[in-house]
């Protein structure tokens, strides 16, 4: 078992959608999530930010007329170029509720 594996205390799924991260001066910076857990996430974008920086991670899921949204609060944990892995920081009741249940039905796929 490789050490990343060891340390990952939250269940990690794929899971491919388009979003945006939203710095602290307003400005959005256009991303995809390649994956997500209850702890974090992992993000594809161009404008890659400082390790600890921070930002709002806003996920706009639409079934039909209905859409739920989930929004966190994360902080840059590591980066690469390719994107950045943010781990969450604060996150309300009904998002946790959302990501949970994201996790649950993509890892049962």
């Amino acid at each position: 078992m490789k050490k990343a594996e060891e340390k990952r205390m939250r269940e990690r799924v794929v899971y491919i959608i388009d979003t945006s991260f939203i710095l602290p001066d307003g400005k959005e910076i256009s991303c995809t999530i390649q994956d997500i857990s209850m702890s974090g996430f992992y993000i594809e974008t161009m404008q890659v930010q400082p390790k600890d920086s921070e930002g709002k991670l806003k996920i706009l899921l639409r079934l039909g007329d209905n859409q739920k949204t989930v929004t966190a609060v994360c902080r840059v944990a590591r980066m690469d170029k390719m994107g950045m892995a943010l781990t969450i920081t604060h996150i309300d009741q009904e998002s946790s509720i959302t990501l949970f249940n994201m996790i649950k039905f993509q890892s049962t796929k």
